[in-house]
């Protein structure tokens, strides 16, 4: 459980580095096709920490940590690394997300 207290400290607390740099139109778009899946993954990431959470399943911890370890070393991350990426790329989701939507 403390792994998981962990997690969501780090996912909660971590600063995110936005770019300000001007990309051409099919780097951006690539961006944005990135950030929406990453951002997908991140959601799931962060309602299985609060499910298991709230329902204190037995062995439920060690497979979440299990689960996500295994997820972020196909990308070359440790767990840490991931939760850091899922923070960064919620923050960017969002700041786009009001980009979009502004009237």
């Amino acid at each position: 459980m403390n792994n998981i207290l962990l997690l969501t400290l780090i996912f909660t607390f971590s600063i995110p580095a936005l770019s300000n740099e001007k990309k051409d139109s099919s780097e951006f778009a690539r961006e944005l096709m990135v950030i929406g899946k990453m951002s997908g993954a991140c959601g799931i990431f962060k309602l299985q920490i609060q499910f298991q959470e709230n329902t204190g399943l037995d062995g439920g911890s060690k497979f979440v940590e299990r689960f996500w370890r295994s997820e972020a070393a196909k990308l070359g991350m440790s767990l840490e690394e991931y939760a850091t990426q899922c923070h960064d790329t919620l923050k960017k989701y969002t700041s786009y997300s009001k980009v979009f939507t502004a009237e």
